[in-house]
């Protein structure tokens, strides 16, 4: 089994002409916050080999945004999502020969 796990933070300032005029500074900030578990497991019986494997997600991204004209808020803008979801897969392989192979594989994912 497997661990991911990642939490980044991401700042941008900038300065000019934005918008068509409309906005001449912004300040964004994105907070991500990621993990996941994911395994694998193989079994072979004679020229047969069964697959599982299984992976769950979560993440919860976050932004901030504030958008300036000559030095007064103009907007400020807040948003997150929270995504979680089991992803699974199952195969099956007949190996006929050294070239050949029939093949299932069953899947989903969120």
């Amino acid at each position: 089994m497997i661990l991911h796990y990642l939490n980044k933070k991401e700042n941008d300032q900038r300065n000019g002409y934005m918008y068509d005029g409309a906005i001449d500074s912004i300040n964004t900030i994105f907070d991500i916050d990621s993990y996941s578990f994911y395994g694998n497991l193989n079994h072979e019986i004679k020229a047969f080999t069964f697959t599982l494997g299984a992976r769950y997600d979560n993440n919860l991204i976050s932004y901030k945004g504030e958008y300036y004209s000559y030095g007064e808020q103009q907007n400020n803008l807040n948003l997150s999502h929270e995504g979680q979801g089991l992803s699974l897969l199952m195969t099956l392989s007949h190996r006929l020969n050294n070239s050949l192979n029939h093949h299932l594989s069953l899947s989903n994912s969120y």
